[in-house]
């Protein structure tokens, strides 16, 4: 009887021992933190404010799009992540950082194209420097209309200046007037293009060159 109470007494010795010996090993065990999120603060087209849910429209043809994040950015996966598209095709643009990494920005490297629709995408391949995940977006805007110059005047064939008054005129006149940029044919008539003055006279149109 004595020789069997010794043996159990070791045994659950043991016991207690390798337990405690596990314990103290799985509470030494580092358990990694989790990942964080980004988070989108702004984003500027210019000095203009990108919305994020709203309509977007009249923005610049010829400014970088400027994104602040919450953290900073790992710049090889935001050269991946953001892309500038019109119609499903893609639009050249330079990425570059600010802000120690927590800005980007996203500059076309030729300017858009007047009162058109585009879509800048910050896609979920954009990362964190310390792995930090992004849920992506994408934001859609429309750009400003362009601005129509006169380029030339001509009268008759001979090329006329506004600053001066043109006097001797032929009654029987051709005007022609060259546009910085293709015209909407439905607004060239009477009502937006008209000779002031006594009898004018009734006017016709043609276009060229559209």
């Amino acid at each position: 009887m004595t020789v069997i109470q010794r043996k159990k007494g070791c045994l659950a010795f043991a016991s207690i021992v390798w337990i405690i010996s596990f314990s103290s090993c799985q509470s030494d065990k580092i358990i990694p933190a989790p990942t964080g999120t980004l988070q989108l603060a702004k984003i500027k087209a210019g000095t203009i404010d990108l919305k994020l849910t709203a309509a977007n429209t009249s923005i610049p043809i010829d400014q970088p799009f400027v994104g602040d994040l919450s953290s900073p950015l790992d710049t090889a996966s935001v050269s991946k992540g953001v892309y500038l598209t019109k119609n499903g095709s893609s639009v050249p643009i330079k990425i570059s950082f600010l802000n120690n990494d927590q800005t980007f920005s996203a500059r076309p490297l030729a300017n858009l194209d007047n009162l058109q629709t585009y879509q800048l995408a910050i896609t979920n391949k954009v990362k964190g420097k310390s792995g930090e995940t992004f849920a992506g977006i994408v934001i859609d805007f429309i750009t400003v209309a362009g601005e129509l110059k006169i380029i030339s005047i001509k009268m008759n064939g001979v090329e006329v200046t506004t600053t001066n008054r043109i006097l001797n005129v032929p009654r029987a006149i051709s005007i022609e007037i060259n546009f910085s940029k293709p015209v909407n044919s439905s607004t060239v008539n009477s009502s937006n293009i008209s000779i002031q003055g006594k009898n004018p006279g009734e006017l016709s149109f043609v276009l060229a060159n559209q």
